[in-house]
């Protein structure tokens, strides 16, 4: 994410419609990671993502995988398996949490 991206997620109708995008693009970014002989450029993108993902917030609207808590814990399973770092788990089991029982994160 460059110097602009705070403002490029300001400027979209909405955040949660951002982060819906967000969650989508890293699914491409780890795909060429893996296709593309593991390039750190491609790990690299997923990380900020990932973060952003965590920092702004997770989708709550509803359980779906497109709007919902699903897609974001999805993005942290994903980043665990591409990574094995245990901060992905405990951020997936966060959005387990705030599906199922409400939790703040």
């Amino acid at each position: 994410m460059g110097a602009g991206s705070e403002l490029l997620l300001k400027f979209h109708a909405g955040l949660s419609e951002v982060l819906f995008f967000l969650e989508g693009v890293i699914y491409t970014f780890a795909r060429a990671y893996l296709v593309f002989g593991r390039k750190e450029k491609y790990l690299n993108a997923c990380r900020e993502l990932a973060e952003t993902v965590w920092q702004k917030g997770l989708l709550r609207k509803g359980p779906g995988i497109c709007h919902g808590v699903a897609g974001s814990g999805y993005v942290f399973l994903l980043m665990y398996r591409l990574t094995a770092e245990t901060k992905y788990l405990y951020r997936a089991e966060r959005c387990d949490m705030t599906f199922f029982v409400g939790a703040c994160v």
